[in-house]
């Protein structure tokens, strides 16, 4: 579980570099009428990311939590968002 959670938000870290892979991707996929807004690349690379994350920890024979794998790939992607939020919240 415990490296689900690291290997997750790693994932999750790196998913911000991986948005001009998936937009060129797409590109290559998609009309210009259907492209995902920039948002839209951002939760496409996302997911991508995840699923890279799903695919290690089944190699490594982890079997991988759901839960456990979001989780932390939304602290990896997020935790900017997350702390500033609860900084905000102890003034």
């Amino acid at each position: 579980m415990f490296a689900t959670l690291i290997i997750a938000a790693l994932a999750g870290g790196l998913s911000d570099r991986l948005i001009p892979h998936v937009t060129r991707f797409l590109h290559g996929l998609l009309p210009d009428r259907l492209m995902p807004d920039a948002g839209g690349r951002r939760v496409a690379a996302f997911g991508a990311a995840l699923l890279g994350a799903a695919v290690l920890l089944d190699l490594l024979g982890d079997g991988a939590q759901p839960v456990t794998l979001l989780l932390g790939g939304l602290l990896g992607a997020f935790h900017r968002e997350i702390r500033q939020a609860l900084l905000e919240r102890m003034d």
